[in-house]
């Protein structure tokens, strides 16, 4: 049976409360399936009730992250107490699990990919074009506009791009591929969107995560992306506001190589770049894959900042097995005095191993 309704569901925040920050992955699936001619429709469970079974004839939910398997398992017997209907489960944690794992974990469920989506949609993949290649804006258009002002209220990511070469060892990222932008038509039409409707909705401002991992590492086509907010901004008087991560090397290189991308950054509105320093020492760096070589590379990086008025922040995932108290210590010496002397903004974090428990076991899904 071809799929005429789906609903795409986004789990409530698993930690005791609502959050509002809009679920970019899920419009994109709604675009793709719109193009194709299916009426997707977006219920985020932080904002919304939960939606009508009946009216669906498919259902798909986004997962995340681990912590929100549980409340997906309870939206799934949520669903099967009213419904048969197929249930696609997507999202970050799914596409690092093998088949036999998403098995054990949601037994019975379509794995999300864009083969099993295009069949349980009914519908050739060809007809449903690239996450790439799409824009958001018509699917974003279909929200209500008391949801659309509440997203753009709040800082949301906006996806820019995909992929990093490097192969940083906890890194659970899109990694070792090449980095793959999207469209500039696409681009330009979600930003312009955007800032539009931030424009009626009386903004001054629209405050942005840039998707990339390593966001200089092509900064020839950064900078077509920087100047497309750029000049959305001038266009619309609505201040865009946004953060990225970026790699030490990367970040030097360009503003190297393209001098110009520092005007370029402060026109588009460029105010955070946090940089994964992950330790202060080549042993550290050697034993998690990251090629970064002196410590002395991230002071440049910090001084560039600086000069440039951008806010650095030091990424810092500590606790590897290699870890010792002494390098501990210097990993907490560091970090303070750069946040004294360079105005860097400290965000440390735990090293912890990739672990997927085995939960299937806890909800009866029949």
């Amino acid at each position: 049976m071809a799929v005429k309704n789906i609903s795409l569901i986004n789990p409530r925040y698993p930690y005791g409360k609502s959050q509002t920050y809009m679920p970019n992955q899920l419009y994109v699936v709604a675009s793709r399936l719109m193009n194709a001619g299916i009426n997707a429709e977006i219920a985020d469970l932080n904002l919304h009730e939960f939606p009508n079974v009946k009216k669906y004839d498919a259902f798909g939910i986004s997962v995340f992250g681990s912590p929100y398997v549980p409340d997906a398992l309870k939206i799934v017997k949520k669903i099967r107490n009213l419904s048969n209907a197929p249930i696609i489960i997507g999202g970050q944690l799914i596409d690092k699990l093998s088949d036999s794992q998403f098995s054990a974990i949601f037994p019975g469920l379509i794995k999300g990919n864009d083969k099993n989506l295009a069949d349980l949609s009914g519908v050739s993949i060809f007809s449903m074009p690239s996450a790439y290649e799409i824009s958001i804006a018509k699917a974003l258009a279909k929200s209500d506009a008391g949801t659309l002002e509440k997203y753009l209220q709040n800082e949301f990511s906006f996806f820019l791009s995909q992929g990093c070469k490097y192969g940083c060892e906890f890194c659970a990222g899109e990694k070792q591929q090449i980095e793959k932008y999207r469209t500039v038509d696409a681009i330009s039409e979600d930003v312009f969107f955007l800032t539009q409707k931030a424009k009626e909705f009386k903004f001054e401002k629209l405050t942005m995560y840039l998707s990339p991992l390593d966001t200089f590492q092509n900064p020839g086509q950064l900078i077509n992306a920087l100047e497309i907010f750029a000049k959305t901004s001038n266009d619309y008087n609505v201040t865009h506001e946004l953060r990225c991560l970026s790699r030490v090397d990367s970040f030097l290189n360009a503003v190297q190589e393209y001098p110009e991308i520092k005007q370029i950054m402060k026109k588009a509105g460029l105010k955070s770049i946090g940089f994964g320093v992950d330790g202060t020492t080549e042993k550290i760096w050697k034993a998690q894959h990251k090629s970064q070589k002196k410590i002395s590379e991230v002071d440049a990086a910090l001084k560039q900042c600086r000069e440039i008025g951008v806010t650095p922040e030091i990424l810092m995932v500590m606790g590897f097995p290699q870890d010792t108290f002494f390098t501990l210590l210097h990993n907490y010496v560091y970090t303070i005095s750069r946040a004294a002397g360079y105005g860097a903004v400290s965000r440390p974090y735990l090293a912890k191993p990739f672990v997927i428990p085995d939960i299937s076991d806890r909800y009866d899904l029949a």
